[in-house]
């Protein structure tokens, strides 16, 4: 087995500059010597910044790079303690570049008490694990990434930032992450935003929330408008009538 972290508590903030591996995080590899460190090879730098600090993959203890010819997996788990927020927004700043579909970073969620996988190649994942951000690779400038999260409250669970490679081809940098913050919401927005029933002059959109909702308010617009329409509806679903023919919105 492997002992979990102290976890931290919602609102979170990370972003890399101080001593060491911060409290809640646990780092485990499973192959290769790709291993994941705390370091200045590279951070997302704000205007007027030099230098900073992230936490990235490392072949070496120095670059952010990874081994091209043994597979492996390599976890930073975050532990949190989430409270009792509707939802949570997870935001942070990642590059990465690997091999589409082969070599990549995902992120998951899952119970704390959870025992990650311990094999070389594509796991074989829990059904516990969320899968909240899905393969990325081939992103060569930092970029930001926000989730929702929704059905963790009140419970403590792993933030698992996964890298996964396949041991044989791939480019580098390996992944990086900065700028890790948890925050919980008060009101929670729609997502798995869907359209049905699209016809020449109507809609029906359909969304899923978590928690307790009574009311939403509903924007939509032609895309080369600027003046949105609203309207507000009690469930999670609404039907737009006398929408243009052949038109975008």
């Amino acid at each position: 087995i492997t002992t979990t972290a102290i976890p931290v508590d919602v609102p979170y903030t990370q972003n890399f500059e101080g001593a060491g591996f911060p409290n809640g995080f646990l780092v485990q590899t499973y192959g290769a010597n790709n291993t994941w460190v705390i370091g200045s090879a590279t951070a997302k730098l704000e205007e007027g910044e030099e230098d900073g600090h992230s936490i990235y993959l490392t072949l070496y203890g120095v670059s952010n790079n990874y081994t091209k010819i043994s597979g492996a997996n390599s976890w930073a788990i975050l532990t949190v303690n989430f409270g009792d927020a509707v939802a949570y927004k997870l935001s942070f700043d990642y590059r990465v570049n690997g091999e589409a579909n082969y070599d990549y970073l995902s992120v998951y969620a899952a119970p704390s008490s959870v025992q990650m996988p311990t094999v070389t190649i594509e796991p074989s994942l829990p059904d516990s694990f969320i899968e909240i951000v899905e393969k990325k690779s081939k992103t060569l400038t930092w970029t930001h990434e926000e989730v929702i999260l929704n059905g963790l409250s009140n419970s403590t669970y792993n933030i698992i930032f996964h890298w996964r490679n396949d041991g044989s081809s791939g480019s580098d940098p390996a992944v990086a992450i900065d700028n890790i913050s948890i925050d919980g919401m008060s009101c929670v927005g729609a997502y798995n935003l869907t359209a049905s029933d699209v016809s020449t002059n109507g809609a029906t959109i359909n969304w899923s929330q978590s928690g307790s909702v009574s009311s939403w308010k509903v924007k939509y617009k032609k895309a080369e408008d600027d003046t949105w329409m609203e309207e507000t509806v009690s469930e999670s679903n609404i039907t737009l009538t006398d929408l243009t023919i052949n038109t975008q919105y």
